[in-house]
């Protein structure tokens, strides 16, 4: 039994080009469905279930996103991980320190 390579060329090909775009059936405005958008809220927003829906799941999404983020940095500080370094502080606060002494005697 051989294997024949040239056989999985063309479909290897076929397999990366794009399929052409999908154009969606027209229909005449008799049988035409009612937009989804023409029932709408005084400030614009679509006043219907799904979108309700699609705001609640934003919601949820952002909670989640906000307590994984929350979870991160508990975990980095409890590794002992400080942003700055300590001896930075330290410079910092003997400068402004010294400022303020500086403008006390100074004045």
């Amino acid at each position: 039994m051989t294997h024949n390579d040239s056989a999985a060329e063309p479909t290897a090909a076929a397999d990366t080009a794009e399929p052409p775009p999908a154009e969606p059936p027209v229909a005449d405005d008799a049988t035409a469905p009612e937009p989804a958008a023409a029932h709408t809220a005084p400030d614009g927003r679509a006043g219907t279930e799904a979108s309700r829906l699609d705001m609640v799941a934003w919601a949820v999404r952002r909670i989640e996103r906000r307590r994984s983020r929350i979870a991160a940095e508990i975990e980095r500080n409890r590794r002992g991980e400080p942003a700055i370094p300590t001896w930075i502080l330290a410079v910092a606060l003997i400068a402004i320190l010294g400022a303020w002494a500086a403008v006390v005697l100074l004045s």
